[in-house]
């Protein structure tokens, strides 16, 4: 008998707004995941998540991966949003 996922469908993506991450929101939410998108182009983010039309699964938060105290505000956010992250790309 396989053994069943037992973490949570939400998931913190980073670099988002453009390439490689993007597709992964694409492809992620289509498979039922939450998402807490995020990127250091706030504005490119915004638009893409906004192009999305579904603000009750994927939610965007500027994020500079090389800031500590960046991060942090993301997780805050994302568990504010989420409750539980499974994943974070």
């Amino acid at each position: 008998m396989a053994k069943k996922n037992s973490l949570p469908k939400t998931i913190v993506i980073t670099g988002a707004a453009s390439g490689i991450g993007k597709h992964l929101v694409g492809v992620l939410v289509k498979k039922g995941y939450q998402i807490v998108a995020t990127d250091i182009d706030e504005k490119a983010l915004s638009s893409f998540v906004e192009s999305l039309n579904i603000p009750t699964q994927v939610f965007f938060k500027k994020l500079d991966v090389r800031n500590y105290e960046n991060w942090k505000e993301v997780f805050a956010f994302a568990e504010d949003k989420l409750t539980t992250i499974g994943y974070i790309l």
